[in-house]
């Protein structure tokens, strides 16, 4: 069994390589626990959105971009801990209401 901050830690040394797999322009979802992607035990972790080319909304993209779904539990995902991208769009839906 692994602590908590080994964990976080494992996961904060892995944020800049995740973050190089979003698309330029991409935003970061926050999202909050638990999450369908990652099982309901889990309360933290990063979600990669790779939507099929022509699924981005717009025919004339050929390619949907890839972005970040980060479910943030202030424990072991702590936006504290962490750099935002400052050239990213941030979409926030911690606080809203899950049906």
């Amino acid at each position: 069994m692994q602590s908590p901050s080994a964990k976080r830690q494992e996961f904060e040394s892995a944020w800049p390589q995740i973050l190089k797999v979003k698309s330029k322009g991409a935003p970061v979802r926050l999202v909050r626990g638990p999450n369908f992607f990652l099982g309901a035990h889990s309360k933290a972790g990063v979600v990669v959105h790779c939507p099929p080319p022509g699924k981005a909304g717009n025919p004339a993209i050929p390619e949907a971009p890839i972005y970040i779904e980060l479910v943030v539990d202030a424990d072991i995902v702590d936006l504290n801990r962490i750099p935002l991208p400052a050239d990213t769009p941030i979409i926030d839906e911690r606080f809203k209401e899950k049906k």
